[in-house]
């Protein structure tokens, strides 16, 4: 993915990994994107 240059889209980009990661840790099985 690409986010756009600056404060906005870092916020949104640290927010992503963030909320993905959560999932990547979780023990339960979840649906490939």
């Amino acid at each position: 993915m690409e986010f756009v240059s600056g404060e906005a889209g870092k916020q949104a980009k640290d927010k992503i990994e963030a909320l993905l990661g959560g999932v990547l840790n979780s023990s339960r099985p979840t649906h490939t994107m």
